[in-house]
């Protein structure tokens, strides 16, 4: 089995990405799965994206080792400039979410993001280079206090969404704002999306 890593598509332009199938990488019970999950679509949509999704999560859960060598090899060849964690699914558990922490110590040249809803994790040992933005969804709740230091996203309609404060508008499509959640998105701040 090997590990697909995207170079790219439509919404974040040329960026290199990985992703995990939606639902069976995210958090339990999450609403936004059952109402609104953009990452579904493609998912179900493209039968191209749906292989390669498994089969990330099948390498992920069967060979670790493998799914971390294979991202270290292709990381070491291409050295981006920027990296995307998952466009679609979610940290699987604290072991992935270790080797996402690592990957950005390995390679301190990459601008790495993350969105999650995975707010049972610990990410306290992230390097400036990852951008860990944690997901907020109309009817979660999220314990604020222990993610008051990282960046959250927030749905435009969603009645918790900062307005008030220094935010970022996402436009939908990373280029046009020149990729500013991985240059400007700062602790505390937030990102503010329309339903997509």
């Amino acid at each position: 089995m090997k590990l697909m890593i995207s170079e790219g598509n439509s919404k974040i332009g040329a960026v290199p990405n990985i992703s995990l199938p939606p639902g069976l990488s995210c958090a339990p019970c999450v609403p936004c799965f059952g109402d609104g999950c953009y990452a579904m679509k493609a998912y179900r949509m493209y039968p191209n994206v749906r292989t390669a999704w498994d089969g990330n999560l099948a390498l992920w859960r069967g060979d670790p080792e493998a799914f971390s060598y294979e991202l270290w090899a292709w990381l070491q060849s291409n050295h981006p400039r920027l990296f995307r964690w998952h466009v679609g699914g979610d940290i699987v558990d604290q072991a992935y979410a270790d080797d996402v922490l690592g990957f950005a110590e390995l390679f301190p040249t990459t601008k790495f993001l993350c969105f999650t809803k995975r707010y049972d994790l610990d990410f306290s040992e992230k390097p400036a280079n990852l951008t860990i933005v944690i997901s907020v969804w109309p009817g979660l709740a999220f314990p604020e206090e222990k993610f008051e230091d990282f960046p959250k996203a927030f749905l435009a309609e969603d009645s918790r969404a900062p307005l008030h404060k220094i935010h970022l508008r996402c436009p939908g499509h990373c280029g046009q704002c020149d990729y500013k959640c991985w240059d400007a998105l700062q602790p505390g701040m937030s990102v503010i999306f329309s339903k997509h």
